[in-house]
């Protein structure tokens, strides 16, 4: 019998000297390379240390499977992570976010270079997620390519801030980001 889901377990983020979060990205970029995300199961993926939010956000990657002991989150970071999926809810509750982008091609991510990605529906709207890990940039520059044609408005999922307003066009040749005191972000985007 075939699994409609590449089940890619063991990668638990319990204790991060052993498997970080940034080493489960890399393992499920490749599988993205060979994969459609929405059939990869990154499992193990702990809420409940001092990284849950990245923690999760590393699971969008794929079908979001997390585990943990919810009642050891901090109060912002439950705040956090409810408007996160709150904003995914109402993002996917339109339509499959079926495409996906990696912002750094198939490189592999190193321990001082950003990362992320974009996952997003034909019809123009989706979720950005960035990582930062240790690097000193303070902007980072994305591109998303082949969105329909029109105008863009970003927002932060966590806060629901505004970010931008943009075109297409602009999107596919670069917008540039800035970290907001967090070593991540999570941005949503669709189209006006």
């Amino acid at each position: 019998m075939f699994s409609e889901l590449h089940h890619a377990s063991n990668m638990n983020t319990l204790k991060p000297e052993i498997l970080n979060a940034r080493k489960i990205r890399n393992t499920l970029y490749n599988y993205t390379t060979v994969l459609p995300n929405e059939r990869i199961l990154g499992s193990l993926i702990c809420l409940q240390n001092d990284r849950d939010v990245e923690h999760l956000l590393t699971a969008f990657i794929g079908t979001p499977l997390v585990a943990g002991d919810l009642r050891l989150l901090g109060e912002d970071t439950k705040a956090e992570i409810k408007n996160i999926c709150l904003n995914l809810n109402k993002l996917i509750a339109q339509g499959v976010l079926g495409e996906f982008h990696n912002f750094k091609g198939g490189k592999y991510i190193r321990y001082d270079e950003w990362d992320g990605f974009a996952r997003y529906a034909r019809n123009g709207q989706g979720i950005i997620c960035l990582f930062r890990n240790e690097d000193a940039c303070e902007t980072v520059e994305i591109t998303i390519p082949n969105l329909p044609e029109g105008c863009y408005a970003l927002k932060d999922m966590a806060n629901n801030e505004h970010i931008a307003t943009c075109d297409a066009r602009k999107l596919a040749s670069g917008v540039a980001v800035k970290w907001q005191g967090k070593n991540y972000r999570a941005l949503a985007f669709s189209r006006k």
